[in-house]
């Protein structure tokens, strides 16, 4: 059953040089229970789609077309107290850095509270009770003392589990993790996703898990959205797009991978270097007519210039592309 689904969506910046398209003709759907990876560069529109879905654009951005359909309901056409009441509540997120993301003002206790009292409507006692509990379901050790702990007392892995918590304190249907593991080392990185993992299986919950690393995304997720110029470029299982990328774009992030040349041997190959996409982001106020990956794609013809350039399907696979793979 559909929890989530974006029809049509396009969202414009209002910039000093005009109106810029930085989302259009989004379209996706996401079950109950699943969990779905958005991929791509950075600049590509995966955390301009998080906040819109979550409604918390930034001040000069304008959802100007589509529909959000949460559970049916539209929240494009929801008061801001309607949307109040499924933000934090039934949809939550996890922002990038959780440094810059928790008030360092207010302890760790003070803060899960807050969203306890406000959603769930628990007396200071009780939502301080609960937050103990939320603090030992992160695995945070000796949660306890923790709750009285402000936020630049704690490591960057610990900040992340108590980011983790307050976006679970009221159980979500949906959970956006935005670049979850970005500022962490490799060994908290893998403890953070398990945690992901755990919390998914046992609540049953949705996650859209946002990354630049389709390593992270094969390894978490059922199906995935790759994006690129705020489009989406390819679309399915993931296990799919994975083995077979259809789209070139798609097929360059996988090349870029460290891990599939863990086996090169420096030494006897001192001049090696990891393969990259070539040319830079499309700038988004000079959007191409047609395919916006055509200025940086080796399999570019001269139809991929020319408008309209829609998404085609080989069954669940989905891929906007003239010349696919």
């Amino acid at each position: 059953m559909s929890l989530l689904e974006v029809k049509d969506l396009q969202v414009d910046f209002e910039t000093q040089n005009g109106v810029v398209t930085v989302l259009r003709d989004l379209n996706f759907k996401i079950n109950e229970g699943e969990a779905v990876g958005l991929v791509g560069e950075s600049g590509s529109g995966k955390s301009v789609t998080s906040l819109a879905v979550l409604q918390l654009p930034s001040v000069n951005a304008k959802v100007s077309r589509g529909e959000i359909l949460f559970q049916d309901r539209d929240l494009l056409k929801l008061s801001e107290h309607e949307r109040e009441k499924i933000r934090g509540r039934q949809i939550s997120m996890i922002f990038q850095d959780p440094m810059t993301s928790l008030n360092p003002c207010y302890t760790v206790g003070d803060q899960i509270d807050e969203v306890l009292k406000i959603h769930e409507g628990l007396s200071a006692t009780q939502a301080r009770a609960r937050s103990l509990e939320l603090l030992q379901m992160v695995g945070i050790p000796d949660p306890q003392p923790r709750l009285k702990t402000f936020p630049h007392e704690l490591s960057g892995g610990m900040s992340q589990r108590v980011m983790i918590a307050m976006a679970m304190a009221c159980r979500p249907k949906l959970l956006i993790a935005d670049e979850p593991t970005t500022a962490l080392d490799v060994t908290i990185q893998s403890q953070i996703l398990d945690l992901l993992r755990a919390l998914r299986k046992d609540h049953g919950m949705s996650l859209i898990l946002v990354s630049h690393d389709l390593g992270v995304i094969a390894e978490n997720t059922d199906q995935v959205m790759v994006m690129y110029a705020g489009e989406i470029v390819e679309a399915g299982k993931t296990s799919e797009i994975i083995s077979a990328p259809a789209h070139p774009y798609t097929a360059g992030l996988l090349r870029c991978l460290p891990g599939r040349y863990a086996d090169v041997d420096m030494e006897t190959n001192p001049k090696f270097r990891l393969p990259t996409i070539q040319g830079t982001v499309l700038n988004l106020k000079d959007r191409a007519v047609g395919c916006q990956f055509q200025g940086r794609c080796e399999r570019a013809i001269p139809r991929c210039s020319e408008k309209g350039i829609k998404l085609s399907a080989k069954g669940s696979h989905q891929f906007r592309c003239e010349n696919p793979l």
